[in-house]
């Protein structure tokens, strides 16, 4: 097929075609055409899509991700995923480690004889 030209045009024009010469043998390939299948699971994904709610709970989640993500690029200020995701890590650690010692003398305190 000639670059820029769509399958769905050349297989339209065939199909005029066909019927402005009643060419029944022509029509009948076309229908066992791999091309026109494709064609037409493309023409039923795009009717789909069009019948999408446009403010359905997913479209908004997908929405707040975009958002979210936009703002946290702009928190980050230069910084990798990378380091961003460890400097997290090691915040965590050290929370949980302070957290772990101060039960852990609170629990032994309470156990005087």
């Amino acid at each position: 097929m000639p670059e820029g030209l769509k399958g769905a045009s050349a297989i339209k024009a065939m199909e005029d075609y066909a019927m402005e010469t009643k060419n029944g043998r022509l029509a009948a390939e076309l229908a066992r055409s791999p091309l026109v299948s494709e064609t037409s699971v493309a023409g039923q994904t795009l009717r789909l899509t069009a019948e999408r709610t446009p403010d359905s709970a997913v479209a908004k989640i997908k929405e707040v991700a975009k958002i979210r993500e936009t703002e946290a690029k702009k928190k980050a200020k230069g910084k990798s995923l990378d380091k961003i995701e460890a400097e997290i890590k090691k915040s965590l650690k050290e929370k949980i480690a302070k957290k772990s010692k101060l039960d852990w003398q609170i629990f032994v305190d309470n156990i005087t004889c």
